[in-house]
C-alpha cells in the first residue's frame, strides 16, 4: 500500500522530536562539580586522610602497649601434690598444696609503665604535628587552586578580547580599511591566547587534584575551591616568637 509523503514526513518529525526530548540537557542534566570552602577541605582531610589514619593506628598501638605495661605479667600458680606411701603397717596418702607468685623487684614494673607513658606521649605529639602539617598542606593546596582559578579567568578574558580583535580586523579587511598582515597578527595573538587558556585549565585541574589527594578523595573527580582564601587579620608574629613557640609545642624539637 502506498503511503503519502506528507504522512511519512510527519512520522519522521515526531520521531525526531521524541529523540530530542530524550536527550539530556547540556545545562540542566550535567552534573555540577562539588565546591569546597577551606573549612570543608580541612574537615574532609582530617576525616579521610590516609596519613592521619596511619598516625591514629600508631597511637592506638602504643596505647595498647601501655595497657600491657600496666598489667602485671605474672599470675599466681596453685600446685596440688599427692603421693601414695606404703609400708608393712599399712598405706597412707600424702597431700600437699602450694601457692607461688613471681614478683618484680627494684621497680621494674614502675619503670616499664613510665617508659610506655613516654612512648605514648611521643606518639600523640607526632600525631598532632602530622595533623598540623596536613592542615598546612591543605591550606597551601587550596591557595594554589584559588590562584590557578583566578589565572584561568584572566586568560579566558584575554582570549575573548583576542577573538574580538581578530573579528574586528577581519571586518576592517573586508571593508578595505586593514591589511592581511594585521589580520594575521590578530589571528596569531588569538592562537597564543587560546593556548594560554588550555595551559591554565591544565594547571587548575592539577591544583584541584592535588587538593583532593591531600583530602583523601578521588583525585580524578576533584572538587573545586569555593570562595576566597581567608587572610589573617593581624600580621604574623616576629621570628623569635615563632621559634619560641616551636620549641615549646613541638616535642620532636624538645
Amino acid at each position: 500500500m502506498h503511503q503519502c509523503p506528507c504522512r511519512r514526513r510527519v512520522r519522521w518529525l515526531i520521531l525526531g522530536f521524541t529523540v530530542f526530548l530524550g536527550l539530556p540537557s547540556a545545562r540542566g542534566d550535567a552534573p555540577n562539580p562539588r565546591r569546597w570552602t577551606l573549612e570543608q577541605a580541612l574537615e574532609a582531610a582530617f576525616a579521610q586522610s590516609p596519613l592521619l589514619a596511619a598516625g591514629r593506628a600508631a597511637v592506638d598501638e602504643v596505647a595498647s602497649e601501655r595497657i600491657a605495661a600496666r598489667t602485671y605479667p605474672h599470675n599466681p600458680q596453685l600446685s596440688l601434690e599427692a603421693a601414695d606411701r606404703r609400708s608393712p603397717a599399712g598405706s597412707t596418702v600424702d597431700r600437699g598444696l602450694s601457692l607461688s607468685q613471681e614478683i618484680e623487684v627494684a621497680g621494674q614494673r614502675r619503670w616499664r609503665i613510665a617508659a610506655a607513658g613516654e612512648a605514648l606521649a611521643a606518639a600523640e605529639a607526632d600525631f598532632l604535628r602530622l595533623r598540623r602539617l596536613l592542615a598546612f598542606r591543605v591550606e597551601s593546596a587550596f591557595a594554589e587552586a584559588v590562584r590557578e582559578r583566578e589565572l584561568l579567568a584572566v586568560t579566558e578574558t584575554d582570549a575573548a578580547l583576542a577573538r574580538e580583535v581578530l573579528d574586528f580586523a577581519r571586518r576592517r579587511l573586508a571593508r578595505g580599511a586593514a591589511t592581511q598582515i594585521e589580520v594575521n597578527l590578530a589571528q596569531a595573538a588569538a592562537g597564543r591566547a587560546a593556548r594560554a587558556v588550555e595551559r591554565s585549565r591544565a594547571a587548575y585541574a592539577a591544583a584541584c587534584s592535588r587538593l583532593a589527594e591531600l583530602a583523601g578523595v578521588d583525585p580524578t573527580a576533584p572538587p573545586e575551591p569555593a570562595g576566597e582564601l581567608p587572610l589573617p587579620d593581624s600580621p604574623p608574629p616576629p621570628l623569635s616568637e615563632l621559634l619560641a613557640q616551636a620549641m615549646a609545642r613541638r616535642a620532636d624539637l624538645g
